[in-house]
């Protein structure tokens, strides 16, 4: 069964399982395919994930249940290979990069980095990947590069010292820029599609 016929039987499942209605196709990335659904007579945000998304996007449901809507979206219901999300509506944040207010906008995503990287919650989601294994390709990129001193050796010597010096662990997002970024008109600006 092919990519399209798969997605399209996962999107009738999901319909039916989670009484969803009116889906209207968003955007097909590498990772998922997303649905504009109703969901409890609220406007909804339906992500179906391909075989990549599932080991790509394996994380996103526990970061956004971990940060409970705080700076973030909210997360509605999930799955392994599906999650609900709320809708926003709004802008990206890269609205305000094309209109010249660059500054404006690294504000923004300090003020939501500072939101949803200290939600105050005790005890961190156990199998999120520690930094280390996620900095793993660029130290290994690193490791071939030895006897030049590309960006890699530099990035990677600055990474390791980094690491070595850490005071307390944060659930970080992972994939933080301005088009994961979007304005809700009544909670403000709000990161999305996180990676844990």
């Amino acid at each position: 069964m092919d990519r399209t016929a798969h997605q399209h039987e996962a999107l009738q499942s999901y319909l039916d399982q989670w009484k969803l209605s009116d889906p209207e196709p968003l955007a097909k990335t590498v990772t998922s395919d997303l649905y504009k659904v109703r969901a409890s007579g609220q406007t909804a945000v339906l992500k179906i994930l391909s075989e990549v998304g599932v080991k790509d996007e394996r994380h996103a449901a526990d970061v956004l249940q971990w940060y409970g809507g705080h700076g973030a979206i909210q997360l509605l219901r999930d799955d392994p290979s599906a999650i609900l999300i709320e809708y926003v509506d709004g802008e990206e944040l890269t609205e305000l990069v094309k209109s010249g207010e660059d500054d404006e906008a690294t504000k923004i995503i300090a003020d939501v980095l500072n939101k949803i990287h200290f939600v105050s919650q005790s005890e961190t989601p156990h199998d999120l990947p520690p930094l280390q294994q996620r900095f793993q390709s660029l130290f290994d990129k690193a490791d071939q590069n030895q006897k030049s001193n590309s960006i890699f050796t530099r990035a990677a010597t600055m990474a390791r010292h980094l690491l070595l010096d850490q005071s307390r662990a944060h659930v970080l997002h992972g994939d933080i820029h301005h088009g994961n970024i979007l304005h809700h008109r009544e909670r403000g600006w709000l990161a999305i599609d996180p990676k844990g």
